[in-house]
């Protein structure tokens, strides 16, 4: 009897083990998941930050005809 039980406990262990890993891995990959996004968000925090959409727009400005009529 003593066998069994020991056994059943055994095997309760091992599945805890396999738990625990995949939620370490889990924890990881939400941990990657969100520095990623952090960065994702810096970057576009740059791409709109409006002193360098100024100075790209001053920088590639295209010249538009003028409405006034020329002969």
């Amino acid at each position: 009897m003593d066998n069994l039980i020991q056994s059943k406990i055994d095997e309760i262990l091992f599945y805890l083990t396999i738990l625990k890993t995949v939620a370490n891995i889990g924890d990881r990959l939400e941990d990657n998941a969100v520095s990623k996004l952090q960065k994702k968000s810096e970057f576009k925090k740059k791409i709109k930050n409006p002193h360098d959409e100024c100075e790209t727009r001053s920088r590639f400005k295209i010249p538009f005809f003028n409405n006034s009529k020329s002969p």
